[in-house]
């Protein structure tokens, strides 16, 4: 920062390059350039291939016009385009590119690293943490960790011992929780191959309320668009209409 300019805007060389389309030479280069025409130049901690200086625009571009020469890149540009009509214009002075003794900043000598690198492929902000089970928490911190977690009630002991849904922790502290449905196997063939030791019912009144469910529910399907037919029949009827005329002559006639 120390080597900056108390200048508020930089230039990127590779966009003025991009403007009047040449090929972007080294910093020290564009550097050596201004120092030779009598200005300051340093770099910017926004923009490692950027610019700060006191010359005006117009030095600039007769710096860039001055470098299309240098590269033939004069008669190349389309007429009436952006690059055509800078390049158009005589430079106002000739840019002497030889290397200032000053062009190389002093941090750069000292090979002090101005722009720090990632630590790491892909590095930057993570998504949020999520929920290990205790096996790999356990993996991850060590079993001794999870020992002396759970004695001291630390909240890794209270997350290991929270951890999956209602229904499962239902299964985990109810053995009988599935014994209140009945085994389809056992409907189906009468026989199981769990035995007894199957999680679900084999008891006889336990299969037929789960028969009986399954039947009402049947029906109701079936029943559906018999009812919603017999809905809509009965929204399409109204009450008879009378219609009076308003001739005295004529009788009173109804229609239904």
């Amino acid at each position: 920062m120390t080597e900056e300019l108390e200048v508020p805007l930089y230039y990127s060389l590779d966009k003025l390059c991009n403007v009047v389309h040449v090929s972007q030479p080294k910093a020290i280069i564009i550097r050596s350039a201004l120092l030779n025409a009598g200005f300051k130049v340093s770099g910017s901690h926004c923009n490692s291939n950027a610019i700060k200086t006191n010359a005006p625009s117009d030095t600039l571009w007769d710096i860039m016009r001055s470098l299309a020469i240098q590269q033939n890149k004069v008669l190349g540009s389309k007429p009436g385009t952006v690059a055509a009509i800078i390049l158009g214009k005589e430079p106002s002075f000739k840019a002497i590119f030889e290397k200032h003794p000053d062009s190389e900043p002093a941090s750069k000598k000292a090979r002090l690293v101005r722009f720090q690198a990632n630590p790491e492929p892909d590095w930057g902000p993570k998504p949020k943490a999520k929920k290990r089970p205790a096996a790999a928490a356990a993996a991850v911190d060590g079993p001794d960790v999870m020992e002396i977690s759970e004695e001291s009630g630390s909240p890794q002991s209270k997350r290991a011992a929270n951890q999956g849904t209602k229904k499962e922790r239902k299964k985990k502290f109810n053995e009988n929780y599935l014994k209140r449905f009945a085994c389809k196997k056992f409907m189906k063939k009468g026989e199981c191959n769990h035995g007894d030791e199957c999680r679900y019912s084999h008891d006889p009144e336990v299969i037929r309320a789960f028969t009986e469910k399954q039947n009402a529910k049947l029906a109701a399907q079936i029943d559906a668009p018999r009812i919603a037919q017999e809905s809509d029949s009965s929204d399409v009827q109204s009450a008879p209409v009378e219609f009076f005329s308003d001739t005295p002559d004529l009788q009173f006639q109804k229609f239904s």
